[in-house]
């Protein structure tokens, strides 16, 4: 078997859809209006919804290229084929932490995969700096869609189907 067969058999067996965002970290999901952040839960900067999580490992929630990392670690932007636009942002003020705490596991330009481990985070150090570790995952381009609906709330874990995008 070639390598293209094998390349195709492996996206064709991929339990991955295009139009879901997957759940980027262990833990309690959310409702965007719980983000205890008036400029998260407003919806200005999007729309998605809150992880409380369980531990400090970050997985892309859709398969496309790394477009933003911000300088301080605490956040990563990503742009899938289809036109999504998506922000994970760990934690509330933490910009201020200055990227202590914080260990990005990707570059800007990357292509990754859903699934793949993007970001690591030590959960403990942002409360005992002060911080809320609450993980926000948010469509940037919310008007470029017909729909975005929160599927799920409670407990759920990585790679499972959280938002529909329609």
């Amino acid at each position: 078997m070639g390598f293209l067969n094998i390349f195709k058999k492996t996206v064709d067996s991929s339990p991955y859809e295009e139009n879901y965002l997957y759940q980027p970290v262990s833990g309690t999901i959310i409702s965007q209006e719980e983000i205890p952040d008036e400029t998260f839960s407003s919806r200005m900067l999007g729309k998605g919804c809150g992880i409380i999580p369980d531990d400090g490992e970050i997985y892309s929630p859709v398969s496309g290229k790394v477009i933003f990392i911000a300088e301080t670690k605490h956040a990563i932007g990503l742009k899938t084929i289809n036109g999504t636009e998506i922000l994970i942002h760990v934690g509330i003020d933490t910009i201020e932490m200055n990227g202590k705490g914080f260990k990005v596991l990707v570059k800007e330009g990357y292509t990754v995969q859903m699934g793949e481990h993007i970001l690591t985070f030590d959960k403990q150090k942002i409360i005992n700096s002060g911080y809320n570790n609450t993980v926000i995952l948010l469509v940037t381009n919310p008007d470029a869609f017909k729909n975005i609906e929160l599927l799920k709330s409670g407990n759920a874990s990585v790679k499972e189907k959280i938002i529909k995008i329609e």
